[in-house]
């Protein structure tokens, strides 16, 4: 019988300009991402019952969690690209050197705080900005988050925030994230795992990286950074592209 109601699949294209971070840290599926500590994990650990006769038996760990493994069977990641040092002084702000920076663009922007109020007074905002583009033709939404069991080590430092986007109207992949407003050194490693998409749909999803030559990537990403307005340009290039 006929399947008149197939899955489509979902085409991700993801596109660089610089062949080494195609070719080293790409955009992948999160099932490449596994923690080590949790590769280091045995199955079972060995637990004694209560009582006066006690006897021993197994228990699962974390390796046989089906909330675990589900999570990473879904998405994709996006790695750091460079070694990344971000120099925190308490109520001043922050310096930052990637180690990349002769060789591509390495750079955190900021936003001015009257954007997100005073919820926020005890970290200080950053804005990653990647040397990716995505795009995606259908409009299928995708939660941007955290892979916070790749970022154990970070949880006191540094927190990636959530959001959910769509990457046929707009393409930029910069990664929003705030760092503890205090006196500190964070070091970020190249490959480090800085964010996990996962696409809001059932459909069978499919990542593409492609290495473009740099006047084609800004010919992409001069869409995304022209400021029609004010207010408001991304919901106004939304109804006028779809």
């Amino acid at each position: 019988m006929i399947n008149i109601f197939k899955k489509k699949k979902i085409t991700v294209d993801c596109f660089t300009y610089h062949n080494a971070i195609n070719e080293l840290f790409p955009i992948k599926d999160i099932k490449y991402f596994y923690p080590e500590w949790f590769k280091k994990l045995k199955e079972t650990y060995t637990q004694k019952s209560e009582g006066e006769n006690s006897i021993e038996f197994e228990r699962s760990t974390m390796k046989m969690c089906e909330g675990f493994r589900n999570h990473y069977s879904n998405g994709f990641i996006i790695p750091l690209w460079s070694d990344l040092i971000i120099d925190v002084k308490k109520d001043e702000g922050y310096n930052f050197l990637f180690s990349s920076q002769k060789n591509v663009l390495g750079h955190i922007e900021h936003h001015n705080h009257n954007e997100y109020g005073n919820m926020f007074n005890k970290f200080i905002h950053g804005k990653i900005i990647t040397p990716w583009l995505i795009k995606e033709k259908s409009g299928v939404k995708f939660m941007w988050t955290e892979p916070r069991w790749n970022t154990v080590k970070y949880w006191d430092k540094l927190n990636v925030v959530p959001g959910t986007v769509i990457y046929n109207t707009q393409h930029t992949a910069h990664i929003n994230m705030f760092v503890s407003n205090k006196t500190q050194k964070i070091m970020l490693n190249a490959g480090q795992p800085l964010v996990h998409l996962v696409p809001l749909t059932e459909n069978e999803v499919e990542i593409k990286t492609h290495l473009i030559d740099e006047k084609e990537y800004m010919k992409i990403q001069d869409l995304d950074n022209y400021a029609s307005k004010f207010v408001g340009k991304y919901k106004y290039k939304e109804k006028v592209i779809t």
